[in-house]
């Protein structure tokens, strides 16, 4: 599974889905990374225990989501072990999710951050390109923790 993830970020830098040098929230660039080893391990008809999906489940029901606003600013693992996995639950899930429900706005948003210099983005800016590509955050947010309860447990 991790060769899978690994592999993804390579990828996504070497056929352009990701530029190197730009700063992309780690919701996308982790929920590209874990959606792909995902689907490779169970495209091999391997078992794939989902615990991310397991963990988000976990989350969603204790209510321990990160505000969508500041899951979508997020471009630094966190230091702990325990707070990198939620944090990689809940990319993978918003990544998921998105690519299940607006899979030509998930497409935008890469064509925007395809555009973009390397170097450093303001959190402002992430938070503007994210509304910009999917709508307000209160209605995503909405409609994402209804998928969580909806299609996930």
């Amino acid at each position: 599974r991790k060769a899978c993830h690994e592999l993804a970020h390579q990828l996504s830098f070497s056929f352009g889905i990701q530029k190197a040098g730009v700063l992309y929230p780690l919701w996308f660039s982790e929920g590209i990374a874990i959606e792909f080893e995902r689907k490779a391990v169970e495209r091999r008809n391997l078992q794939y225990s989902q615990p991310r999906k397991i963990l988000l489940e976990q989350l969603f029901i204790n209510r321990q989501l990160l505000d969508l606003q500041e899951l979508v600013t997020q471009s630094r693992l966190p230091n702990s072990e325990e707070e990198k996995c939620r944090l990689y639950a809940q990319c993978w899930g918003l990544y998921h999710f998105l690519s299940e429900t607006q899979d030509d706005n998930l497409n935008h948003y890469l064509e925007v951050h395809k555009k973009y210099t390397p170097g450093w983005v303001s959190p402002l800016d992430l938070l503007c390109e994210f509304e910009n590509a999917f709508g307000d955050f209160e209605t995503i947010q909405r409609q994402w923790h209804l998928y969580i309860r909806e299609k996930m447990q």
